[in-house]
């Protein structure tokens, strides 16, 4: 059998969300009979069991081998080269444990919650604060969310053991080129084919890095009545090769097997409920460009595909260098209708802030940083959550410099004509005051909040109001009011709270 050392170039690349596909292509011609093509340099990174091949030609594929392939080469002036990487590498690790403390902190914070909500239930359910219902949608929220942080400490551990790996290799081969060598180690392809007569070949190389990524990041551009938003891919390559100019996807999947979680027996004790944690997976990246572009852009066209996961097709090659830095890709841009809405916390906010209201499209917007501009004035940064088609989101928070907002104490006062039956009762009284200075009508969302007792010995009545609000939970008010163009709404409310004279109350009272 003969074998055939053949050229190839990384021709295409489809990103997911922690991981790629790369595929190389290669031209070559054979004479009739058994034989190997050899397809060498390809990362060590690349997971040997994920190659796959296509071709077309006068031949049948019989086999594909993958090689661990390690070659030691003298000293010349690599050693700076992997004194950089050392120090990446090191830089990174502190990173990700830094990550790591914050979901064991994350992971105790809900084990913590999901104890201290069991053991309170039976207490809120029977003043009827609490349905069956509603536990067992908090149970099954904090399950999934440890789920969620636990794996991805599992993801984070594995990450830091490849980087032990890699630093310890690093040291290695430090070592070896002040000995006087350097170790590399690649991969070698090695395709066997039956060629039926002689004549060209094409093969198509396909394999899948772990090494590689990409986050969602937005610019935002707030217009009248409208906001833009443009979609940009932050691609992350740290799979040992360069992508030069090739063919560019980006998908929103994840390249990682998906767990089905087996129903077990959830068993009931005196101290709470225990059952088995969910499991599922946590993203966990940021990243963000430093200008905003006003040129309309070349846009990818999109596909979805099956469960959600859509792809991007980028529209003109794509260079993405191995190296430690984010590369932007803009994916889309779309224009939205949005309305301005203003909100403000009567209680804990100083002045009223104004956000934009947007509908969004078909296309899911996945967690990502966000860069906001008001008509190409940079307003600051946000972030965004997972906002799922056709989802009414808010972003884009500013002070709203042309409202003005006020709260004030009307009354305070301890009546103890009760104190011979042995109660305390104490009223109050606010107003807040809010004052439009827009040249047109505004919606404003305003909260204010009363206490609100766990305890039967303490009462608290919400006794009169100017408007009803439009929410009363737990003592937290909100209001949605539309106030005119150069008017100003005056809204009151009293309440009164009455206690046992030998119950001390935490927190005070105002």
């Amino acid at each position: 059998m003969m074998s055939v050392k053949a050229e190839s170039k990384i021709h295409e690349v489809t990103v997911f969300r922690n991981g790629a596909t790369v595929t190389r292509t290669t031209k070559v011609n054979l004479s009739k009979g058994e034989q190997t093509i050899i397809i060498e340099g390809i990362t060590q990174y690349a997971d040997p069991q994920s190659f796959r091949i296509k071709g077309t030609g006068p031949a049948i594929l019989r086999s594909i081998d993958v090689e661990r392939h390690t070659e030691i080469f003298e000293p010349s002036g690599q050693l700076k080269e992997l004194v950089e990487k050392l120090k990446r590498l090191t830089k990174e690790r502190e990173h990700i444990n830094d990550e790591l403390e914050i979901h064991k902190e994350r992971v105790a914070m809900l084990m913590k919650t999901g104890a201290h909500f069991a053991k309170e239930f039976g207490k809120w359910y029977s003043f009827g604060e609490s349905t069956i219902q509603g536990f067992h949608d908090f149970d099954e929220s904090i399950k999934k969310r440890l789920g969620e942080a636990k794996q991805r400490i599992r993801e984070i551990n594995e990450r830091l053991k490849d980087i032990d790996v890699e630093i310890s290799e690093i040291h290695k081969n430090i070592n070896k080129i002040d000995g006087g060598r350097e170790t590399i180690t690649t991969l070698n392809a090695k395709i066997m084919l039956d060629v039926k007569q002689q004549g060209e070949v094409a093969l198509m190389i396909t394999y899948q890095v772990n090494r590689a990524a990409w986050e969602s990041v937005y610019d935002v551009n707030i217009q009248d009545n409208s906001t833009k938003l443009k979609k940009i891919a932050m691609i992350y390559n740290n799979s040992g090769e360069d992508w030069n100019d090739v063919t560019f996807h980006v998908s929103t999947a994840f390249a990682q097997p998906v767990i089905i979680v087996e129903p077990v027996p959830l068993y009931l004790e005196e101290t709470g409920l225990r059952g088995p944690p969910s499991v599922g997976a946590l993203p966990g990246t940021s990243g963000y460009l430093d200008t905003i572009t006003t040129e309309k852009e070349l846009q990818a066209s999109v596909k979805d595909q099956l469960s959600g996961v859509i792809i991007y097709d980028i529209p003109v090659p794509v260079t993405v260098p191995f190296d430690d830095e984010g590369h932007p890709v803009t994916l889309t841009e779309e224009e939205y209708e949005s309305k301005s809405v203003y909100y403000w916390n009567a209680y804990a906010m100083g002045s009223a802030v104004v956000m934009e209201e947007i509908t969004n499209d078909t296309a899911t917007l996945t967690h990502g940083k966000v860069r906001i501009y008001s008509k190409g004035d940079f307003l600051g940064e946000s972030v965004i959550s997972t906002i799922a088609p056709h989802e009414k989101f808010r972003l884009g928070a500013r002070t709203a410099y042309d409202v003005k907002v006020k709260r004030e104490v009307i009354e305070k006062e301890t009546d103890k004509s009760g104190i011979t039956k042995g109660k305390i009762k104490r009223h109050y009284a606010y107003m807040f005051k809010i004052e439009n200075y827009a040249k047109e009508d505004i919606d404003i969302i305003v909260v204010d909040r009363i206490p609100y007792s766990r305890s039967e010995r303490i009462k608290v009545e919400l006794q009169e109001f100017s408007d009803e609000p439009t929410k009363n939970e737990l003592g937290v008010l909100e209001w949605r009011l539309n106030i005119p163009a150069s008017e100003k709404k005056e809204v009151s409310y009293r309440y009164v709270v009455e206690w046992e004279k030998d119950v001390t109350i935490t927190p005070p009272l105002p």
